[in-house]
């Protein structure tokens, strides 16, 4: 498939990504709790888990928060992943009014879908593409 994916895929993939990064933000409010706790657990399972009932966090945003490198607890590191985390909110928002538009235009064209072909600007439009094609074979009622 060549081009962007289409909206409703384009709106998960935002959003899935938006749901990793604000656990990621949030663990980098505070890393030093954040790696104490991971450090204290016996194991990963229960790093998981420590991090799911302290924050929280879903399975997912737990994982992201353990496999993530430490070295984004510097605070440059921590801005990036702040204005990560609103710049995906921000295309979110923006996909979601595109859908909403999107959904409204078919709405509105549902709507007159039954009086569409009986209009008579559309009649006409018929007859006039019939008159220049021809009518092969008596296609054209």
């Amino acid at each position: 498939m060549f081009g962007p994916p289409p909206l409703a895929e384009r709106i998960r993939q935002v959003e899935d990504r938006l749901h990793v990064i604000s656990a990621v933000a949030v663990a980098l409010a505070d890393p030093v709790a954040t790696l104490a706790l991971i450090a204290a657990a016996s194991d990963e399972d229960a790093a998981l888990s420590s991090l799911q009932e302290r924050f929280g966090f879903d399975r997912v945003q737990a994982r992201a928060v353990v496999d993530m490198q430490f070295r984004h607890a510097a605070g440059r590191h921590r801005t990036a992943v702040v204005r990560d985390r609103d710049q995906q909110a921000a295309i979110l928002e923006q996909l979601r009014q595109a859908q909403a538009q999107q959904q409204a235009v078919a709405a509105h064209y549902d709507a007159r879908a039954s009086s569409y072909d009986a209009s008579g600007m559309h009649r006409d439009l018929a007859d006039l593409v019939a008159e220049v094609a021809g009518d092969p074979g008596g296609l054209v009622v």
